[in-house]
């Protein structure tokens, strides 16, 4: 990168000497010039006299910082202070007072590993990576190669002396507790606890590397760095202030005292409950109260949560790490102990090659709530970890603990979320089941709604097992029903619905398609509202699918040709009379003043009985423009559910319509069955027999299996043949004279089952309030349903 003339030296500033020339100057003239033009200065560092355009040259070959190649003469000093990990205390520079860094250099094993404490040396490493120097290594790993070798075990700390610290009152009862535990911690994970760092050019100071349990910004490789001042007679740790006591203190105090108790008999300073350092501020760290940075944004200068694509990256590793089991074990799903300090376990970023070490807790929220069935516990703190290398960011996501994180905010038991899943299956709604537990336990309740995306969002991270089928029909039923539920819309206008690309072929991934919609309810536990989330799914012609069964579709790629429809609809193509009378009939049962306002927009008289209001849509519906505005009034922007069900009124496939019902919407969804189901084809011969029920089409293996089965037959009947029938409740709808043999009353087998309750169709029923049995309602696809009737 080019430095500009302007730059000027440290500490240094030369007033700069205007030059004035003539357009014709005379010999005096240029001479007074040059001479104005060598000008000199003085040089900062070593106040001679040189010429300014040679100071720049001059500080760079006299007073610049000239860096030696590390050899076996010119290194920093080290030592090894954990040889199972290859973990060192190496000198931080050269020059200046001696302070001390831990550095990895494991090369063996099956966790390999090359790192430095310090953040520097950590972005040499990040820039050195892309630019191909793999074998980069910074000041400090390349002084390991010279690190005296260590024949002479770690000292094992001796209880009988932290017995004796505690009986002469140099630390405290809870102190010398801490130490026992991390002891133990230390002898399991085969590392030592204390080890002394001790040089023969640190006078007056003795440092020694601690264990510590918890991977945080101060102890990136599992130790702490501690000096003692003798000149003071002071601890030092990175932890804690100096004033403040903590465990790393209390065990090199243990181990001080074991190699030097001189130093406890002439200096009784040391004393835990001594003015010098008030010790009993300490309290022992456990795992529900971390050390903790101030608030969720560190020094680094990033935000949490994060947003785009690393936002899309922790709903990734949340959905493949963090997901629940099917079956919840039992002691998770009872009201359990709530923690008061929510803490991520993750201490080494999965992204990063190698064990890259996570920060400390950082605090995102001090007033988080834990809603349960038997009340609200209030004042928990939520945290997240950041890596510093990557900057990908942490969060409290532990099933294991009995809790759901929705937005560190409203935390979920998991006893409250399987209460709110069998009150969905039980035919109550979520925002009803709330309002009870509240009146009941007469506490303030979050927001229903808040509630409602942080049970979709338990539900979107659980694993789901489908099992469930109809027990009469199984998994593919030889008779279904279709029909239209229109209460489910979107509140999208179709002009704001693009074109599929001119190599879609009408195939959707049903499995990419319901991924996506997880994560868009995973990632609303991140954002404030839906405009924030990169993963929101926009309704579309090229990436839109319905739900049919694991076991009942033939595979994940599956139909959807609604964009058909576009091209029917353009320009200026007269309407059919059936969609002009199917309009007008839905109508007829809105209200007057409803019907007025409608009547008004299309931008016709609105004066006169509700007849005339409708005669007057009725002739304006014939063209595309009014029809399509009406259409949109009466049933929302699109054409509500499409659903297939067997006659025991369980379903096996349900499609949330862009635009408006058409045959091409159950054709995409049959066409997609593993085994299409046994439907009718007209015969125009005996139509006249077919009327008067004069005739009869007996179909003996819908009761009874055929045997030897057709080629390709369903697995259920051992028929090839296929049939479409109208239900009893549509029969009166028929348009074509052909109609007359779709009648479910020429069929002997079927006949009857017109007084079977669950033949009601889909919509009549949730007119009633009744509970549709969906196939998904109890599965997976339940969290779906539900989020788009309540928030697309």
């Amino acid at each position: 990168m080019s430095i500009p003339v302007s730059t000027v030296t440290p500490a240094v500033m030369v007033k700069p000497v205007s030059v004035v020339t003539m357009a014709a100057p005379a010999a005096d003239h240029r001479k007074k010039t040059l001479l104005v033009a060598r000008k000199k200065t003085t040089c900062c560092f070593c106040c001679k006299p040189i010429l300014r355009k040679n100071l720049k040259t001059h500080i760079e070959r006299q007073h610049k910082e000239k860096s030696s190649d590390i050899t076996a003469d010119h290194h920093l000093n080290s030592v090894c202070v954990d040889g199972k990990r290859g973990i060192f205390a190496v000198s931080r520079s050269f020059k200046a007072t001696a302070h001390y860094i831990h550095a990895q250099k494991c090369t063996w094993g099956s966790h390999r590993h090359v790192s430095c404490q310090l953040e520097t040396c950590n972005r040499a490493y990040d820039n050195a990576l892309p630019s191909g120097l793999l074998e980069f290594d910074c000041v400090h790993v390349r002084s390991l190669a010279f690190s005296p070798v260590t024949t002479t075990p770690a000292v094992s700390l001796d209880d009988g002396v932290l017995t004796e610290m505690l009986e002469n009152k140099w630390l405290s009862q809870n102190s010398v507790a801490e130490c026992l535990t991390r002891k133990l911690a230390a002898d399991d994970q085969g590392a030592p606890l204390s080890v002394v760092v001790n040089f023969e050019n640190e006078q007056g100071y003795i440092y020694f590397s601690v264990f510590e349990p918890h991977i945080s910004l101060y102890s990136r490789f599992g130790r702490v760095m501690v000096h003692y001042d003798n000149s003071d007679n002071s601890l030092n740790c990175p932890c804690s202030e100096p004033w403040t006591f903590c465990p790393h203190k209390a065990i090199s105090k243990w181990h001080l005292h074991q190699l030097r108790p001189d130093f406890f008999v002439q200096n009784m300073d040391c004393q835990e409950d001594s003015s010098h350092a008030p010790m009993e501020d300490y309290a022992p760290m456990e795992d529900d109260a971390p050390p903790v940075e101030d608030d969720a944004q560190p020094e680094h200068g990033l935000l949490y949560p994060p947003e785009g694509k690393a936002l899309v990256e922790m709903v990734d590793y949340l959905i493949s790490n963090k997901a629940l089991p099917a079956n919840l074990p039992r002691n998770l799903i009872s009201s359990v102990d709530m923690p008061r300090h929510l803490v991520p376990k993750e201490n080494f970023c999965h992204k990063c090659p190698g064990k890259v070490p996570l920060s400390g807790a950082i605090a995102i929220c001090n007033n988080a709530k834990i809603v349960s069935v038997t009340g609200i516990v209030e004042g928990i703190t939520t945290y997240c970890k950041l890596c510093v290398t990557c900057n990908t960011f942490y969060r409290y996501q532990e099933w294991t603990d009995g809790l759901h994180n929705f937005n560190d905010g409203v935390i979920l038991t998991h006893h409250f979320c399987i209460f709110l899943r069998n009150s969905v299956q039980n035919h109550t709604a979520v925002a009803s089941a709330v309002a009870a537990l509240q009146a009941t336990n007469k506490d303030k309740y979050p927001d229903h709604d808040c509630i409602l995306h942080g049970y979709l969002h338990f539900e979107a991270l659980s694993a789901h097992e489908y099992s469930f089928s109809c027990a009469s029909c199984g998994n593919h039923p030889p008779v279904v029903i279709m029909d239209l539920h229109k209460k489910g819309v979107l509140s999208v206008p179709m002009s704001d619905l693009k074109e599929p690309p001119s190599d879609f072929n009408g195939e959707v991934d049903m499995e990419d398609f319901w991924h996506s919609v997880s994560q868009e309810i995973i990632c609303r536990g991140f954002v404030k509202s839906n405009a924030a989330n990169p993963c929101v799914v926009s309704p579309s012609y090229h990436k839109w699918a319905p739900w049919i069964g694991p076991h009942t579709r033939a595979s994940n790629m599956v139909f959807n040709k609604e964009y058909k429809k576009v091209k029917g609809s353009e320009g200026s193509n007269p309407l059919k009379q059936a969609e002009v009378d199917r309009l007008t009939t839905e109508v007829m049962d809105l209200k007057v003043d409803l019907l007025r306002t409608l009547v008004k927009q299309c931008g016709l008289d609105s004066s006169g009985s509700k007849m005339d209001l409708i005669i007057r849509l009725r002739e304006q519906m014939k063209g595309r423009s009014t029809y399509d505005k009406v259409f949109q009034n009466v049933w929302g922007a699109s054409g509500g559910w499409a659903v297939i069900m067997c006659p025991c009124g369980v379903v096996s496939s349900v499609k949330f319509n862009i635009r408006a019902e058409s045959p091409q919407d159950y054709a995409d969804m049959l066409l997609s069955f593993k085994h299409l189901p046994n439907v009718v084809m007209a015969s125009p011969q005996i139509l006249d027999s077919a009327k008067k029920f004069e005739m009869e089409k007996k179909l003996p293996w819908l009761k009874l299996r055929k045997r030897p089965a057709d080629i390709n037959a369903h697995p259920g009947t051992g028929s090839a043949d296929h049939y479409a029938l109208y239900d009893t409740f549509h029969e009166a709808n028929m348009k074509d004279l052909k109609d007359c043999l779709r009648k479910v009353g020429l069929v002997p087998e079927i006949r009857g089952w017109e007084r079977n309750e669950c033949e009601k169709p889909p919509s009549s029923a949730a007119h009633r309030g009744e509970q549709l049995r969906f196939v998904c309602s109890t599965k997976k696809t339940q969290r779906t349903s539900e989020l788009f009737m309540t928030s697309i």
